[in-house]
C-alpha cells in the first residue's frame, strides 16, 4: 500500500487534481477497554466534529475522523453503544461533507465507505440522509473531492442494497441540474440493476423505468449513453418492464435502445459463454472505481477484514497505488473473473468465485479461487459462498519492499510472499493453494487461457479431495469440529468460515446416533448466529435450526425463550428467502410443542417475542403464530392470563391488521383453549375497556355478553346463597345458570305461606308465590324447545307487567322477579337476534321494558350493560315496528335509570353509552344507530349536575369529536345538539375543551348556541308563544322543546 498521509495527499493545497499516487491509508486499529469507554471516545469525536467548517483547526477534525475509522477497525461496531453514538454523529459528518477542504471531504468519504463495508445493510437508515450530501460533493468541479464522494457512493451501494437508497439515486439521476451528477447516478443505477438482488429492485421497478426513460431523453449525450446502457441491463433482468418502457419511446429511440440491449453483456444470467464474455458486476465496479481514482482501494480492505458485505461473496478489491496501474489491475482482475468464473449473483450459475484480496506482503495481489459448493443456503439467498476461506485476522502492517525510483519509473519489488498461503478452514487445516502475482504497481502479462483452465481444474480437484476427507469422518467428529469453530473468540472468524461450520453441523446432526446428546449446544450456536448481520450466516443458521428441531424436540422446548424472538425478527425480513427459512424453522417449533407440557414455556416465549417486536409487522407475526400454536393439546390452559392481558390492548391498536389479529387470537383462546382466561380478563377490566373488547369480539362470538354475565355470576356464587333453578335457554348450554340475588332480595321476608298476608298487598302479589312452579316449567320447556320462546315471552310480559303494578302499589318488588331475573333476561336477549321473527323481537323488547320498571335497581346493576347495546342496534332494524319498539325501550331504560337519582347508576350508564361511540379513525364506519346513542348521551348530560358533568366531559368529548367527522348528516346534527346542551350547563368552562374542533365545526356550534340563546330569550319574553327565529332545513332544524 502506498505511503503518505491523507492530509498530505488531499489537503488544502492539493490543487483540486487527483494525483497519480492517490491513496488513503487505513487508520491503525484503536482499542478500548469496555462499552462505556467506547461511548466516551465516540462522544469526544462527535464533539470535535460538531465544530463544523468554521473551525480553523481542521487538522483536529482530520484526526478525529481517523480515530473513528480506527475504532471501526478495532471492532467498535459490535458494541451495543455504537449504533446510538453513530446516529448522534450523523449531523457532524454532514458538516464535514459541507466543508470545502478536500482533505476533510476525502477523509469523511473514506470513513463512510469503511462504515458501509463493515455494517452492510444495517447502515441503511443512517446513510440514507447522507447520500444527498455526497451527491452535492460529487458534482463540484474539484476532481479530488468529487471522485472521493462518488467512490464512497459506489462502496455504499455495493455493501448496502436497499430500495430506499435506490430511490435517492434515481431521483438525482432523473432530476438533478448537474450533468455530471446525472451521469454518475445513471451509472450507479446500472450497477444496482446488474449486481443487486432482484428483491431490492422490484418494489421500485416502475420508478426505474421512468428514470431510465428520462436519462435516454436527456439533453446531454453522456447521460443518454448511460441511460441506454441501463436499458440494456433492464432488458436482461426485467423483460416486461423493458417492453413497457420501449412502448413509450418514439421509433428512433426504440431502435437505439434495441441496439443497446443487443450489445449489452449477459450480466443477469443466461448461458455460461455469455456470462464469461462480460466482466462481472463486481469487477466492473472495481475497475470503474479504480479509473476514477477514488478511495475504493482504501475502503475495500476493511470489507475483507470484517467479512464482506451483505450482498457480496469474498472481498473483491485490492489497493491501487497509481491511476494507470489501477486500470490495468482492474482489467486483469476482470479477465480473471471472466476466464476462471464466479457464482452468478442472480441466476446461481455454477462458476467458481474469484476473490481478489489485498496482499499483506508488500502490496502484491493474490487471487484465490474457491470451487463451487452445493450450499443450499447460498442458493436460496442467491449469494456466492466459498467453501474454503481465510479466517479474518487483525489488520497486519504492510512489510517494506524494495522500490527504486529511476527517472520517474518504479522498479518492481520482489514479492515477499514466496510460499503459497495456507488458509484455515472451519473443519480442516489442510493447505489450499493460492496463485501469487507480481506487485500491482507493475503491469503483469496474463497467463494464457489454457494455463488458467488447468489452474482451475487443479483447484477443483483439491477441493474435491478435501470434501472426501470430510465425508470420511464420523458425524460426531464433524459436530465437534463445527462447534469448536463457532466457539472461536468474536472477530476471529469471517462470514464464510461461519457458514462452512454451520453447514457442516447441518449435514452431520441428522446422521448422529443420538441427536439429543449435542442438541443443546447445536441449538445454542444456531440461535446465536440467526441474528448475524450477514445474510448467508443467518440463512445457514435457519437451515441448521430446521434440521435440528425435528430430531430433538426436548432441546427446543428448553430453549424456547431464546429461540422464538430472533426467528420472528427474521420472519419479517426484507428477503423472501430468509422469510421462507424462518417460517420453516417455526414449523419445526410448532411440531415440537404439539405434545403436552409445553404450554407454560410456550406462553412465556410468546410473551418475550411480543415484547421484543418493535414494528407492527413483527407483532402481527407473533399473533398469527400464537393462533396456530395455542391449541387444546398444547397444555396452555390455565397459564394464559398473562398472554390475554398482553394481547387485549392490541385490540385497540391503530394498525387495522394488528387489531384484527389480536381479536382473532382472543377468539381462538375463548373458543378452543381456555374460555375462563378470556372471560376472567373481561370481568376484571374497566367497564369501557371491557365493552370495547366485547364489541370487537361479538361478531365472532355473538353471545359473548351473555357468557360474560354468566361468568360474573358464577364468580359471585361462593359468596352468596343462591337457590338452584333450571338453566336459561341461552346458546351457552354447557355453562350452569347461576342466579345471584340482589341485595334487596337477600333481606326480603320469607315466602307469603309462612307469614300472615298484609292488607296492603294486592291479589297479584299474594299469588306471586304460585309463579315459581309455572316459571320453572316455562324455562325448562324453552330450554328443550327454543321454538316455544314466543309463547314464553308472552307469559313473561304479562307477569312483568303485573310485577310493575305491584311495585307501584306497594313499593316492593314481586318475589319471583329477584329469583328468575337472570333467566328472564337471558330468554329475552336470545330472541333479539336476527334469527327470531319480528313479532318475537318486539315481544322480547316489551319484556325487557316491563322488567326494567318492575326491578330498576337490579336491572341497572346486572342487565343494563348486557341489554342496552343490543337494544340500540335494533333501532336501525329494517322492520319499522322493531325499530320503533327499540327506540321506545331505550328511552324507557334510560328514564328508569334517571328516576333512581343515583350517581353511580348514571356514571355506569354514561360509560355504556360512551363505549358505543366510534374510536379514532372509525367515524366513516360508524353504526347506523349512532344518532340515537348521541341523543341518549345528550339526555343524560342534561340530567347531571354541573360538577358531575365537568368530571364526565373528558370521557364524552373524544367520541363526540370523532362522530362529528361522520359523513352522515343526522350524526353531525345530533353531535351539535349534544354540545349545545352541554354548553348550556357548563357555559364558558366548556369553550377551551372544544379546541380540537375544526374552524367550520366550531362556527357551526357557535351558530346553534346563539340560536339557543335567542330561543330562550324569546320564550321568556313571549308567554305561551312559539319561537319564530328558527330557520328551516335539515341542518338548521333546532328542536323548540330544548331550552337552556
Amino acid at each position: 500500500m502506498p505511503l503518505g498521509s491523507g492530509a498530505a495527499a488531499g489537503g488544502a493545497g492539493g490543487g483540486g487534481a487527483l494525483p497519480n499516487n492517490y491513496s488513503l491509508p487505513f487508520a491503525p486499529a484503536q482499542t478500548f477497554s469496555s462499552d462505556k469507554a467506547l461511548a466516551t471516545l465516540l462522544d469526544e469525536i462527535r464533539t470535535v466534529l460538531a465544530r463544523g467548517k468554521m473551525d480553523e483547526q481542521w487538522d483536529q477534525r482530520m484526526n478525529a475522523l481517523k480515530k473513528m475509522e480506527g475504532l471501526v477497525h478495532g471492532g467498535a461496531t459490535s458494541m451495543p453503544c455504537f449504533t446510538g453514538s453513530l446516529r448522534a454523529m450523523r449531523d457532524a459528518l454532514l458538516e464535514q461533507l459541507d466543508d470545502r477542504r478536500s482533505a476533510i471531504v476525502r477523509q469523511t468519504s473514506h470513513l463512510l465507505a469503511v462504515l458501509a463495508a463493515d455494517l452492510g445493510r444495517s447502515i441503511e437508515s443512517f446513510i440514507e440522509p447522507i447520500l444527498p450530501a455526497l451527491f452535492s460533493v460529487a458534482k463540484i468541479s474539484i476532481l479530488i473531492m468529487s471522485d472521493s464522494a462518488d467512490a464512497a457512493v459506489k462502496e455504499i451501494l455495493a455493501n448496502c442494497p436497499s430500495s430506499k437508497l435506490l430511490a435517492r439515486v434515481m431521483t438525482a439521476a432523473a432530476s438533478d441540474r448537474s450533468t455530471k451528477l446525472r451521469t454518475y447516478c445513471a451509472k450507479h443505477v446500472r450497477t444496482c440493476l446488474s449486481s443487486w438482488d432482484a428483491s431490492h429492485v422490484s418494489p421500485r421497478i416502475a420508478e426505474v423505468e421512468e428514470t431510465v426513460l428520462k436519462n435516454c431523453r436527456d439533453a446531454q449525450a453522456e447521460v443518454r449513453a448511460a441511460g441506454r446502457r441501463c436499458y440494456g441491463v433492464l432488458a436482461q433482468g426485467w423483460p416486461a418492464s423493458a417492453r413497457r418502457l420501449l412502448s413509450k419511446c418514439d421509433p428512433s429511440l426504440q431502435r437505439a435502445l434495441q441496439e443497446a440491449a443487443s450489445a449489452a453483456p449477459a450480466a443477469r444470467g443466461g448461458s455460461s459463454a455469455a456470462a464469461s464474455a462480460a466482466p462481472s458486476a463486481r469487477s466492473s465496479s472495481s475497475a470503474s472505481s479504480a479509473r476514477s481514482g477514488s478511495s475504493v482501494a482504501a475502503t475495500s480492505a476493511p470489507s475483507a477484514r470484517v467479512g464482506g458485505s451483505a450482498t457480496a461473496g469474498a472481498p473483491r478489491r485490492m489497493a491501487v497505488p497509481t491511476r494507470e496501474s489501477s486500470e490495468e489491475t482492474s482489467r486483469s482482475s476482470s479477465r480473471d473473473a471472466e476466464t476462471m468464473g464466479g457464482i452468478s449473483v442472480r441466476r446461481g450459475a455454477v462458476r467458481a468465485p474469484v476473490a481478489v484480496r489485498d496482499s499483506q506482503d508488500g502490496g502484491g495481489a493474490h487471487v484465490s479461487h474457491a470451487p463451487p459448493a452445493g450450499l443450499s443456503a447460498a442458493r436460496r439467498v442467491k449469494l456466492d459462498v466459498p467453501r474454503r476461506v481465510e479466517p479474518a485476522t487483525a489488520p497486519a502492517q504492510p512489510k517494506k519492499t524494495a522500490a527504486v525510483a529511476v527517472s520517474g519509473a518504479t522498479a518492481p519489488a520482489p514479492n515477499s510472499a514466496s510460499e503459497p498461503r495456507r488458509p484455515a478452514s472451519a473443519s480442516s487445516t489442510q493447505a489450499q493453494r493460492a496463485v501469487p502475482e507480481p506487485a500491482a504497481s507493475v503491469p503483469v502479462a496474463q497467463p494464457p487461457p489454457q494455463q488458467q483452465q488447468q489452474q482451475l481444474e487443479q483447484q477443483q480437484q483439491l477441493e474435491l479431495e478435501q470434501q472426501q476427507q470430510e465425508m470420511a469422518r464420523s458425524p460426531e467428529e464433524n459436530v465437534a469440529a463445527g462447534l469448536a469453530t463457532l466457539a472461536s473468540p468474536p472477530g476471529t472468524l469471517d462470514w464464510s468460515s461461519k457458514v462452512a461450520a454451520i453447514l457442516l453441523l447441518r449435514e452431520a446432526v441428522p446422521l448422529l446416533d443420538d441427536p439429543t446428546a449435542d442438541a443443546d449446544a447445536v441449538l445454542e450456536m444456531a440461535i446465536a448466529h440467526v441474528s448475524d448481520a450477514h445474510v448467508k450466516v443467518s440463512a445457514a443458521s435457519l437451515e441448521l435450526l430446521a434440521a435440528t428441531l425435528p430430531v430433538s424436540p426436548s432441546a427446543a422446548l428448553s430453549n424456547l425463550d431464546n429461540l422464538l424472538p430472533p426467528l420472528f425478527v427474521r420472519l419479517v425480513d426484507t428477503r423472501e428467502a430468509v422469510r421462507t427459512l424462518s417460517a420453516s424453522a417455526l414449523d419445526g417449533v410448532l411440531e415440537a410443542t404439539r405434545g403436552g407440557g409445553a404450554g407454560p414455556a410456550l406462553v412465556s416465549s410468546l410473551l418475550a417475542s411480543l415484547d421484543a417486536m418493535r414494528v407492527p409487522k413483527g407483532k402481527l407475526a407473533v399473533l398469527e403464530f400464537a393462533i396456530r400454536a395455542l391449541r387444546p393439546e398444547s397444555g396452555a390452559a390455565g397459564s394464559l392470563r398473562p398472554w390475554v392481558s398482553r394481547v387485549a390492548p392490541l385490540v385497540a391498536d391503530k394498525n387495522a391488521s394488528l387489531r384484527a389479529a389480536a381479536t382473532a387470537s382472543l377468539v381462538n383462546l375463548h373458543e378452543n383453549v381456555d374460555a375462563d382466561s378470556v372471560l376472567g380478563h373481561l370481568a376484571s377490566s374497566p367497564v369501557a375497556e371491557a365493552a370495547s373488547l366485547v364489541r370487537a369480539m361479538s361478531p365472532h362470538i355473538f353471545d359473548l355478553s351473555t357468557r360474560l354475565q354468566s361468568y360474573k355470576q358464577k364468580m359471585l356464587a361462593p359468596t352468596q346463597h343462591v337457590p338452584s333453578v333450571p338453566a336459561a335457554p341461552s346458546s351457552v348450554a354447557a355453562e350452569p345458570a347461576v342466579v345471584v340475588a340482589p341485595a334487596a332480595a337477600v333481606s326480603a321476608p320469607a315466602p307469603a305461606a309462612s307469614q300472615p298476608p298484609s292488607r296492603s298487598l294486592s291479589p297479584l302479589e299474594n299469588a306471586a308465590s304460585g309463579h315459581d312452579a309455572e316459571l320453572s316449567r316455562l324455562f325448562a320447556d324453552v330450554s328443550r324447545d327454543p321454538s316455544r320462546a314466543h309463547e314464553a315471552l308472552a307469559k313473561l310480559a304479562n307477569m312483568a307487567h303485573a310485577a310493575r303494578k305491584v311495585l307501584r302499589e306497594t313499593g316492593k318488588e314481586a318475589p319471583w322477579v329477584a329469583r328468575y331475573f337472570t333467566q328472564t333476561v337471558s330468554v329475552s336477549v336470545d330472541q333479539l337476534g336476527g334469527h327470531a321473527r319480528a313479532v318475537t323481537r318486539e315481544l322480547a323488547l316489551l319484556v325487557l321494558r316491563e322488567l326494567a320498571v318492575a326491578s330498576p335497581t337490579t336491572f341497572a346493576t346486572q342487565a343494563m350493560e348486557l341489554t342496552l347495546p343490543r337494544i340500540l342496534r335494533l333501532s336501525s332494524d329494517r322492520d319499522v315496528h322493531v325499530a320503533a319498539a327499540s327506540e321506545e325501550t331505550a328511552e324507557s331504560l334510560v328514564g328508569t335509570i334517571l328516576s333512581l337519582d343515583n350517581a353511580d347508576s348514571r356514571n355506569h350508564l354514561l360509560s355504556i353509552l360512551v363505549a358505543q361511540l366510534p374510536e379514532r379513525g372509525e367515524s366513516a364506519n360508524a353504526p347506523a344507530h349512532l344518532p340515537r346513542v348521541v341523543s341518549l348521551i345528550s339526555q343524560l348530560c342534561k340530567s347531571m349536575g354541573t360538577e358531575a358533568l365537568m368530571e364526565a366531559t373528558p370521557r364524552v368529548l373524544p367520541g363526540l369529536f370523532e362522530s362529528f367527522h361522520s359523513p352522515v348528516s343526522d350524526v353531525r346534527k345530533s353531535v351539535v345538539f349534544c354540545l349545545v346542551d352541554m354548553y348550556c350547563i357548563l357555559r364558558d368552562w366548556l369553550w377551551p375543551h372544544l379546541a380540537p374542533l375544526t374552524t367550520s365545526q366550531m362556527k357551526l356550534v357557535s351558530i346553534y348556541i346563539s340560536r339557543r340563546r335567542e330561543a330562550a330569550a324569546t320564550k321568556e319574553d313571549t308567554i305561551g308563544g312559539k319561537t319564530t327565529t328558527q330557520a328551516e332545513g335539515k341542518e338548521n332544524d333546532v328542536p323548540t322543546t330544548i331550552v337552556a
